[in-house]
């Protein structure tokens, strides 16, 4: 799992890397799974994901506004 280290901007200070790997919870609503924030910029967390059988992966980010959404149409 990935923490973001940016400029000025080193979220390593508050947080520490997962060695948990890509776990996939089974729900009445289906199998879901949740990508951190910075974590959607590394294509092989969405594939690990989709091969341990997530459904549905949220993706909480505490970016908004000016900071994300050019982001939305690449990503």
């Amino acid at each position: 799992n990935h923490i973001p280290r940016v400029g000025d901007f080193n979220e390593s200070n508050y947080y520490m890397e997962g060695d948990t790997g890509h776990p996939v919870f089974e729900t009445v609503f289906g199998k879901i799974a949740v990508n951190i924030c910075y974590g959607r910029h590394h294509p092989l967390n969405w594939l690990a994901f989709g091969l341990n059988g997530a459904e549905i992966v949220f993706n909480p980010s505490a970016t908004v506004g000016e900071l994300s959404e050019p982001m939305w149409p690449i990503e």
